[in-house]
């Protein structure tokens, strides 16, 4: 598939699919988390610390990654059998809260992976357990897990934690997202008998808010218009910066509906007449997606844009689990 410039109205510049898929690999994004729990007395005081445990990202998490928000509560209960991908939520629940504890935050990863890590700290109220516990989850409902796993010991074991009606339990969850670290492409795309190589790269993976970070927002991805999306007349940057040059904004911005499983949410940049209009042309042009990834993407030669001609650029990024 090619792309053309209609004319004499005003023109439609439409990045192909086959851009999307091959000239920016879908702009991976990969993920992991752990836990700990942390025993406080009616005070609040630390009573018991357990040692960090991994989890199990569920396909029910990944997936509402693409709709909506994937963690606003932990949950605890008493099953023990190991966790599936397919697992939607605890085995045998005991309780779900929303309270949140001490400690939430974003770290920055920094070099060499730079991933960005958010905690989450949820707090059951007193007299909600009585009893040994052995899972753990975080979701965004009591039934509707995100993340699960066993409470493990520092050998990596199933083990339990105690907790009387007198005592509060912190569920810590930290969760990691990795930007790529290599460049794809150049993949060439055509326009009107003019081909244009270009180069994908992850943007501003040290930033952890504004408008353009890797702030593990809990969901879900979609292009955003407000100081997120812009075209450029200078290059790309390094991993932690931007592209260079003079900028200009876009009318708007649209996403696709998500397809359930496939872990991909596709977004439009749209550029009107009087947007893009760049003197020397479109070289780079950034996206942001719901404050949880940025990408830059390097086009040559320039895209010439006018005020002749509207532009639609269209992205797509997809997630999964990091090994």
């Amino acid at each position: 598939m090619t792309e053309r410039i209609i004319r004499p109205n005003a023109g439609h510049i439409l990045m192909p699919r086959r851009f999307v898929d091959v000239g920016m690999p879908q702009s991976r994004v990969s993920a992991k988390g752990r836990y700990q729990l942390i025993k406080r007395d009616a005070w609040g005081v630390e009573i018991e610390r357990t040692p960090w445990f991994d989890n199990l990202i569920l396909d029910a998490g990944l997936n509402r990654w693409g709709t909506g928000s994937i963690i606003s509560g932990a949950a605890i209960g008493t099953g023990t059998t190991a966790p599936a991908t397919t697992d939607a939520g605890l085995e045998t629940l005991t309780h779900y809260t929303t309270t949140s504890g001490t400690g939430s935050g974003i770290t920055a990863g920094g070099s060499p992976n730079y991933n960005n890590t958010r905690t989450f700290v949820y707090r059951t109220t007193l007299g909600s357990l009585n009893g040994n516990y052995s899972e753990v989850g975080v979701g965004w409902g009591s039934t509707t897990m995100f993340s699960r796993a066993l409470i493990l010991d520092g050998g990596g074991s199933p083990t339990t934690i105690s907790v009387t009606s007198v005592q509060q339990l912190d569920i810590v969850y930290q969760l990691s997202v990795y930007p790529p670290l290599v460049d794809t492409g150049p993949t060439t795309i055509t326009i009107s008998g003019v081909d244009y190589d270009v180069t994908g790269r992850a943007a501003y993976v040290t930033s952890t808010s504004g408008a353009y970070s890797w702030a593990i927002s809990t969901g879900p991805f979609a292009v955003t218009r407000n100081l997120v999306s812009y075209a450029f007349n200078g290059s790309i940057g390094a991993i932690t910066a931007g592209p260079a040059g003079s900028s200009t904004g876009v009318e708007g911005t649209s996403n696709s509906a998500y397809v359930n499983n496939s872990l991909s949410q596709s977004g439009a940049q749209n550029f009107g007449l009087g947007y893009g209009n760049l003197v020397g042309g479109i070289s780079a042009v950034i996206v942001g997606w719901g404050a949880s990834a940025t990408f830059q993407y390097g086009i040559s030669p320039a895209i010439p844009k006018d005020a002749t001609k509207t532009l639609a650029l269209n992205y797509s990024v997809t997630w999964g689990r990091r090994p």
